[in-house]
C-alpha cells in the first residue's frame, strides 16, 4: 500500500498534500521475483516497476485475490436462479385496508 499522507519537507507540517492511498495486493511470485535481500532487511524496490504493478492496483488486484481464493463475484438475488429444490421467497402483501386507509385494532 502506498500512502501519501501529506507534505513534510521544507516548511510543510504534513497538513497539506494528503491523497487517497493506493492498494497493490501483490502475489507471492511477484514479490519473490523483485525482492532484494540485504544484510539489514529485505527490500522490495518498486520505484521503476510502474507497468508491472498496474495489474495489481486497487480493484484489479482485489479481483485477482478473489479469483485465487475461488470467491465468486456476488450477484443480485434477482439475477440468479434459486438452487434446485428451493422455493423462491414469497412476495410481501400489504396489510392495510383496500381503501388505502389503515384500520385501527382495539
Amino acid at each position: 500500500m502506498f500512502m501519501n499522507i501529506g507534505k513534510f519537507y521544507g516548511t510543510n507540517d504534513g497538513t497539506a498534500g494528503a491523497e487517497p492511498f493506493d492498494l497493490f495486493p501483490l502475489p507471492q511470485a511477484f514479490v519473490k521475483q523483485y525482492h532484494v535481500a540485504t544484510p539489514q532487511l529485505g527490500k522490495l524496490p518498486l520505484k521503476h516497476l510502474r507497468d508491472e504493478l498496474w495489474p495489481y492496483h486497487g480493484d484489479l488486484g482485489i479481483e485477482q485475490v478473489a479469483i485465487a481464493l475461488g470467491v465468486a463475484r456476488p450477484i443480485s438475488a434477482t439475477e440468479r436462479e434459486p438452487p434446485a429444490g428451493v422455493l423462491p421467497p414469497r412476495p410481501r402483501h400489504h396489510t392495510g385496508s383496500r381503501s388505502g386507509t389503515m384500520s385501527a385494532c382495539l
